[in-house]
Protein backbone atom coordinates (compact mmCIF):
# COMPACT_ATOMS: atom_id res chain seq x y z
CA UNK A 1 0.00 0.00 0.00
CA UNK A 2 1.10 3.19 -1.51
CA UNK A 3 1.47 5.97 2.05
CA UNK A 4 2.14 9.57 0.81
CA UNK A 5 5.24 11.71 2.02
CA UNK A 6 4.15 14.11 4.84
CA UNK A 7 5.80 16.79 2.81
CA UNK A 8 4.81 17.81 -0.59
CA UNK A 9 6.64 16.70 -3.54
CA UNK A 10 8.45 19.71 -5.90
CA UNK A 11 5.72 18.58 -8.66
CA UNK A 12 2.71 19.36 -6.15
CA UNK A 13 4.59 22.52 -4.46
CA UNK A 14 3.76 23.98 -8.18
CA UNK A 15 0.86 22.72 -8.73
CA UNK A 16 -0.25 24.28 -5.60
CA UNK A 17 1.39 27.98 -6.30
CA UNK A 18 1.02 27.83 -9.61
CA UNK A 19 5.26 28.27 -10.12
CA UNK A 20 7.79 26.17 -10.64
CA UNK A 21 10.58 28.76 -9.89
CA UNK A 22 11.73 28.68 -6.03
CA UNK A 23 11.76 32.82 -5.35
CA UNK A 24 7.87 33.00 -7.47
CA UNK A 25 6.68 29.50 -5.07
CA UNK A 26 7.51 31.30 -1.98
CA UNK A 27 6.64 34.34 -3.04
CA UNK A 28 2.75 33.08 -3.58
CA UNK A 29 3.16 31.11 -0.01
CA UNK A 30 4.08 34.33 1.57
CA UNK A 31 1.56 36.37 -0.06
CA UNK A 32 -1.64 33.69 0.77
CA UNK A 33 -0.49 32.86 4.24
CA UNK A 34 1.11 29.39 3.78
CA UNK A 35 3.18 28.56 6.02
CA UNK A 36 6.49 26.29 5.07
CA UNK A 37 10.54 25.93 5.71
CA UNK A 38 13.42 26.58 3.48
CA UNK A 39 15.61 23.16 3.13
CA UNK A 40 18.94 23.68 2.56
CA UNK A 41 18.47 24.56 -0.98
CA UNK A 42 16.33 27.06 -0.44
CA UNK A 43 13.19 25.18 -1.63
CA UNK A 44 9.90 25.85 -0.10
CA UNK A 45 8.69 22.62 2.22
CA UNK A 46 5.16 22.13 2.89
CA UNK A 47 3.04 19.68 4.81
CA UNK A 48 0.69 17.67 3.35
CA UNK A 49 -1.86 17.66 6.86
CA UNK A 50 -1.57 21.86 6.46
CA UNK A 51 -2.15 21.31 2.75
CA UNK A 52 -5.67 19.17 3.20
CA UNK A 53 -6.96 21.35 6.11
CA UNK A 54 -6.39 24.23 3.80
CA UNK A 55 -8.27 22.56 0.82
CA UNK A 56 -10.84 21.62 2.89
CA UNK A 57 -11.68 24.93 4.24
CA UNK A 58 -10.51 24.84 7.21
CA UNK A 59 -7.16 27.10 8.90
CA UNK A 60 -5.04 25.69 11.63
CA UNK A 61 -4.54 28.30 14.17
CA UNK A 62 -1.95 28.50 17.12
CA UNK A 63 -5.06 28.23 18.99
CA UNK A 64 -7.33 25.78 17.30
CA UNK A 65 -8.58 25.29 13.95
CA UNK A 66 -10.68 27.71 12.01
CA UNK A 67 -14.14 27.12 9.80
CA UNK A 68 -13.44 29.48 6.61
CA UNK A 69 -16.89 30.12 7.17
CA UNK A 70 -16.59 31.47 10.62
CA UNK A 71 -16.76 35.37 11.11
CA UNK A 72 -16.09 37.23 14.34
CA UNK A 73 -18.51 37.41 17.04
CA UNK A 74 -18.90 41.11 17.70
CA UNK A 75 -21.72 41.26 19.92
CA UNK A 76 -19.36 39.01 22.03
CA UNK A 77 -17.75 42.58 22.80
CA UNK A 78 -20.25 44.17 24.06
Amino acid sequence: MYVPSEVLTPEEVASLTGHRARHAQIAWLDACGWPYITNAAQMPILGRWYLRLRLSGITPTESGLKKASESPNFDALG
